[in-house]
């Protein structure tokens, strides 16, 4: 029986390969695990790495956010987070609203977590916010 860890994996890159699908978007996945990408995405006429996440952690203190681990372990390194020379885009499954999120570099390079927020904050705050709603794909 496979761990609830790689349970949510497999179920976003699902969800994202269905959501490529209906979009007509090709996906390519590399044929040597250990890549630090997930897929390869051609949309517009281009090519992204792409990197797949599920969002469900909880954010300390907050309703209506999900927070998502980007920290990934390198040679023992376990701080280290995704950055632009790895991968072009960030593709977030949320089950609690069963979307997909995209974001580019802007959104994702160097950091070491994201908190995606699902509702508005309740004192109203837009500001350093990353609203799913604004990235989905």
């Amino acid at each position: 029986m496979l761990p609830d860890r790689m349970k949510k994996a497999e179920l976003a890159m699902l969800k994202v390969s269905m959501r490529a699908l209906e979009r007509g978007d090709p996906i390519s996945k590399p044929v040597f695990e250990g890549t630090r990408y997930d897929y390869v995405i051609e949309t517009g006429g281009k090519f992204y790495r792409a990197q797949v996440k599920y969002a469900d952690g909880k954010r300390h203190r907050t309703i209506g956010a999900v927070q998502v681990n980007l920290r990934r372990e390198i040679k023992k390194k376990k701080n280290h987070p995704y950055d632009k020379s790895e991968i072009d885009a960030l593709l977030v499954y949320v089950p609690k609203i069963d979307k997909v999120c995209w974001f580019g570099p802007e959104i994702f390079d160097g950091r070491q977590n994201l908190s995606i927020r699902i509702a508005p904050a309740k004192n109203g705050q837009t500001k350093g916010c990353v609203a799913a709603e604004d990235y989905l794909w």
